[in-house]
Order: structure tokens, then C-alpha cells, then sequence
């Protein structure tokens, strides 16, 4: 793994993968952190930085978790880590985490790449996935032509059809007609 990374590759993901199957978190999160230490080359270090920052979500080691996207924010190419921490905000709301979408943000917020586009955009993207979990659609309606020119529709449509489901699902039409018309 650490001399031949290329050759450990095909079958990198066998153990991780292992350890989910058996339902065991913490051995997942363990081996994501026995990754972490290891000089794996850049590709495999991407698919272990991912492991290691989903398992510290898996297992509630939220504060952690945002410290370690604050910590390899400045590693990796932008539009890549970018993708992978949008997911992870993205699944916490889905899932009712909505301050661990919170803590996404700021770790992004934190970091000296906040203003590069790509994250720029996660931040936008992920505050619509929040304020539609705390129910500010009126936030979001009153943002619809900024979020509009801001976002490109690969993440403006996915947010807007969360706010869009939430409001529906507390019976707040007005707010689902305010969002949609604006």
C-alpha cells in the first residue's frame, strides 16, 4: 500500500468495505484512520480522506469531522473536495443533521479557500438545504433571484426541490408558491 499504491488500488476499498457490511463503524473509522497516516499517493488519499470524514459522521465525532474538513480543504483540488463535502452537508439535512450541515459550512467559512467559487457555491448550496430544514422559506423565496444567478442548476435545482418538499410536507403552500414563483 505505502511503496505500490497502484497496486493496491483495484481492491483499496475490500476492507473498508468489509467493515460496513458487518455493521461496525468504529472498525471503519479506524481503518480510515490508519489511511490517514499513510502515504498512499494522492488519488487513494482522496477515496481515505472521504472514508475517514463519513465515518467521523456515521459515528457523531461531529466536531472532528469539521476539523478535518478544515484541515484537507487545502489539500485537495478544489471541485473535487468541494463535491464530496456538498454530499456530506446534503445527507446531514436529509438525515435531520442540520447542524452538522452548519459545521460544513463553517469549516468551509474557516478556511482560506472560501472565496473560490466552487466552495463559494457549497456554502449557497447548503444554506437552502438549512433553511429549509429549520423552515425559512421565506429566506429562501426572498434569495430566489440571487440563489438563481448564483448557483448553477446542478445544485440550485436539488436544493430548491428540498425547500420545495419540506414546505410541502409541513402544509406551507403559500411558502411552496412563494419559492416557485419567485
Amino acid at each position: 500500500l505505502r511503496t505500490m499504491p497502484e497496486i493496491a488500488e483495484p481492491g483499496f476499498d475490500t476492507i473498508y468495505g468489509a467493515y460496513l457490511n458487518a455493521g461496525d463503524e468504529e472498525g471503519a473509522l479506524t481503518w480510515a484512520r490508519i489511511l490517514a497516516t499513510q502515504d498512499i499517493g494522492e488519488g487513494l488519499r482522496l477515496t481515505a480522506d472521504d472514508w475517514l470524514i463519513n465515518s467521523l459522521y456515521r459515528t457523531a465525532k461531529y466536531e472532528e469531522m469539521a476539523e478535518v474538513i478544515t484541515e484537507k480543504i487545502g489539500i485537495y483540488e478544489t471541485p473535487k473536495f468541494a463535491s464530496m463535502v456538498e454530499m456530506l452537508g446534503r445527507r446531514a439535512v436529509g438525515e435531520g443533521n442540520i447542524t452538522v450541515a452548519e459545521q460544513v459550512v463553517d469549516a468551509i467559512g474557516m478556511s482560506g479557500k472560501k472565496d473560490q467559487p466552487d466552495f463559494a457555491r457549497v456554502m449557497t448550496s447548503l444554506g437552502i438545504y438549512i433553511d429549509s430544514g429549520k423552515g425559512n422559506w421565506t429566506e429562501i423565496a426572498s434569495r430566489m433571484p440571487e440563489l438563481v444567478s448564483m448557483l448553477p442548476d446542478t445544485q440550485l435545482l436539488p436544493a430548491i426541490r428540498q425547500a420545495l418538499r419540506t414546505a410541502a410536507k409541513e402544509g406551507k403552500v403559500d411558502m411552496v408558491d412563494a419559492m416557485a414563483g419567485a
